[in-house]
């Protein structure tokens, strides 16, 4: 099964997925540091490990946005940490669901979901599955 978010088609799996992202750091961090992080080293030896190219502006609330939505800043409508706000004159911190254009991948997924367990009659019992549709853009 397929789902399409912001014109882009992601392949459904029914295995469980689990992404972190561990931002300001470097694959040498976790080298130096592994007696640290042993649960991180686990992961990288018995998981998965990626790496994804930073989008411009290189901080953390556009990459974040980018991975969650699938595109760019300048199609999901974050572009930096912050913007100056000209009516107030502050800087707002661009963390507010209302900046984004487009929606979030996992929006998308949970309406897919909720789709499914209305349909089959399963959602009717599921109290946080309906405030979490409820709670996101369609």
């Amino acid at each position: 099964m397929k789902i399409n978010v912001n014109g882009i088609d992601y392949n459904l799996h029914k295995t469980p997925v689990v992404g972190i992202c561990m931002d300001g750091t470097s694959y040498d961090y976790y080298q130096v540091a592994a007696a640290a992080m042993p649960h991180i080293q686990r992961f990288i030896k018995t998981g998965s490990l990626g790496f994804v190219k930073s989008v411009i502006p290189s901080f953390t609330n556009p990459n974040h946005m980018a991975i969650v939505t699938g595109v760019i800043p300048d199609q999901n409508g974050i572009c930096g940490n912050y913007y100056y706000d000209k009516s107030t004159h502050k800087e707002v911190m661009m963390n507010d669901p209302a900046y984004l254009k487009v929606s979030m991948i996992i929006n998308r997924l949970l309406n897919q979901a909720y789709s499914e367990k209305l349909a089959s009659g399963e959602a009717r019992n599921f109290q946080l599955f309906d405030f979490l549709h409820n709670s996101i853009e369609n």
